[in-house]
């Protein structure tokens, strides 16, 4: 995987930036008095399978475009069961079977890009990346945990009756420590650069453009995910493409990247 940055210079530090959060927020924190750590971790890890913007999963002001979790449809190993979030741990218990994929919906009417309807599922790497794999069950344990049905933010907790939502300072927050945490410059780095991430690393990955575009809700007019695959560096481009980073192109991107963020 990647964590984007403007720059391709960072570009070999962007796989350990998602293992650090994942290792501090995840694995090392416990669901009773860090629950807002793993509520982090798994937002951003499941925002850059699904190239999400930052408002469709995560508090934003004056945003009506998060993830709910009648958005999410959890599909059982060899039954014909399909549940939400909230439903999954009795389903679970009742049928012995774990989760085979997860599909989410992005609805038009809560898209932020006009008819832009997405449907699909986490885990494109598939089920031979120990990453992508590990993502899908890292979420499918926190909807066992705090998963909730109805229309209701897919990315809150509950605690003494009072809903909690994963929120942009919660996100710019986590980024940024990891970059700094690994020496790289947490200025370089912001809630777009998830997107802009996931986005490199599937081209990275030779995915289609047509996929690409797809997956992160870009029409066919745009050009973003060219704009974001280009901060990979030239010997990690997708076979078969004309283009190749260049200085320019990197000065570029670096402005296009602040001025996003």
């Amino acid at each position: 995987c990647s964590f984007g940055s403007a720059a391709s210079v960072v570009y070999k530090g962007q796989h350990e930036m998602m293992l650090y959060l994942r290792e501090k927020y995840w694995v090392n924190t416990d669901w009773i008095s860090q629950v807002d750590q793993k509520l982090t971790w798994i937002g951003i890890a499941v925002a850059m399978d699904c190239l999400l913007r930052i408002s469709e999963f995560a508090l934003v002001p004056d945003s009506d475009h998060m993830l709910r979790s009648s958005d999410v449809a959890f599909e059982l190993q060899d039954v014909s069961v399909i549940c939400q979030p909230g439903e999954l741990r009795s389903a679970i218990s009742r049928y012995g079977k774990q989760v085979r994929r997860v599909q989410i919906h992005i609805p038009y009417h809560r898209s932020k890009v006009v008819k832009s309807e997405r449907k699909l599922f986490l885990n494109w790497r598939g089920p031979d990346s120990a990453y992508g794999t590990q993502v899908l069950n890292d979420f499918t344990e926190y909807c066992i945990r705090e998963g909730s049905s109805g229309d209701v933010p897919l990315f809150s907790r509950v605690r003494k009756g009072r809903r909690k939502l994963l929120t942009y300072g919660m996100v710019t927050g986590a980024v940024k420590e990891a970059a700094g945490a690994l020496g790289l410059l947490p200025v370089d780095f912001a809630t777009h650069s998830i997107r802009i991430g996931g986005a490199t690393s599937m081209c990275a990955a030779g995915w289609d453009r047509a996929k690409i575009q797809q997956r992160g809700g870009w029409s066919d007019l745009s050009n973003s995910d060219l704009i974001y695959a280009l901060s990979l560096p030239s010997d990690s481009l997708t076979p078969g493409t004309d283009r190749h980073v260049t200085v320019d192109d990197v000065r570029w991107l670096q402005v296009f990247h602040n001025r996003t963020n």
